[in-house]
């Protein structure tokens, strides 16, 4: 089910991002906020430059950055 609902996101345009269980991302403009409710930390994928936090983002972290 998954790879079908990514591929219709795909086909209009949508862009996804997998996350790890327990992480959320939100968008806000151009700032983009990383949380994780998870127990464990979490390694964000990505060579950023965090405004807040970092790409090791611990259990009920945040880390924010500009897209």
């Amino acid at each position: 089910l998954l790879k079908f609902i990514e591929a219709r996101l795909k086909e209009a345009g949508i862009h996804t991002v997998v996350c790890s269980e327990g992480l959320r991302l939100k968008r806000h403009g151009s700032l983009v906020f990383a949380f994780n409710y998870g127990p464990d930390t979490v390694t964000l994928d990505n060579k950023q430059n965090y405004l807040i936090g970092s790409a090791q983002l611990a259990a009920a972290g945040v880390a924010v950055w500009r897209d």
